[in-house]
């Protein structure tokens, strides 16, 4: 799995970059050091992430920690983990609206940090991949949450921070984030072609050589050399003997 990004919400600078260095220093990439409601929204906006670690206690007419959870969920569905320099049941209890994956006390241990965040990322995905909705996705689009059916995925395109997944029926749903990332949520029957396209393995129509026609008979995609044989070894291919034929 590619290397989690996540998004600091944090207006003392000393905690925030004591929150970067940790991560950092642990593989994980920091998106942004956010200070206010508006600054975490257009990181967002621009550049998703994975998982967010929110002051519970931002100070500002914005909004305070559990508003600015709330507004990035609804813009961009992720786990929240809440930091606090108290204990305060009101607080808690408010917190608890947003259904936090962890809620950590100041000053935080390194080691809670990081086994809060392994967990909360563990359990976002395995809510969203739960048996009873298999073979269903919702996908956050702009106009909310759009069900799928995985089955008529045709192909994921990769777009810079955003992804598109492209229905055999011709409709096109913009995602804001990477393939690299939505590509986790699409696991049985999904191939990672290139750097560019993961394809859905029940859509190819046709192989000649080194390229692939999808079922909508009209997405010719070029294969590439490294990842021919993997593709064919992906699928049944029957295999027949050369031709003795003069």
């Amino acid at each position: 799995m590619n290397s989690l990004q996540i998004l600091i919400v944090e207006d003392e600078i000393l905690i925030a970059m004591m929150l970067r260095n940790a991560l950092e220093k642990n593989g994980y990439n920091v998106t942004a050091m956010a200070r206010t409601l508006t600054d975490a929204r257009e990181s967002v906006l621009v550049n998703p992430p994975d998982l967010a670690v929110i002051d519970i206690t931002l100070d500002g007419a914005e909004g305070n920690g559990v508003e600015t959870a709330k507004e990035l969920s609804d813009l961009h569905p992720m786990p929240i983990i809440y930091l606090t320099a108290n204990s305060d049941l009101d607080q808690f209890l408010e917190a608890q609206q947003t259904r936090p994956s962890a809620y950590m006390l100041k000053p935080f241990k390194e080691d809670e940090l990081l086994f809060n965040i392994e967990l909360a990322y563990h359990n976002f995905i395995s809510t969203i991949q739960h048996p009873r909705f298999e073979g269903h996705m919702m996908l956050p689009v702009k106009q909310g949450l759009e069900m799928v059916v995985l089955d008529n995925v045709m192909y994921l395109k990769a777009g810079g921070a955003y992804a598109e997944v492209v229905m055999a029926n011709g409709t096109r749903h913009l995602v804001s984030t990477g393939l690299g990332q939505l590509e986790h949520y699409f696991k049985k029957d999904f191939f990672r072609l290139s750097r560019s396209y993961v394809i859905n393995l029940r859509h190819i129509k046709r192989i000649k050589e080194n390229e692939l026609l999808l079922s909508d008979e009209l997405t010719l995609l070029p294969i590439p050399d490294a990842h021919r044989k993997e593709l064919l070894n992906r699928l049944t291919v029957v295999r027949t003997k050369p031709s003795t034929k003069k």
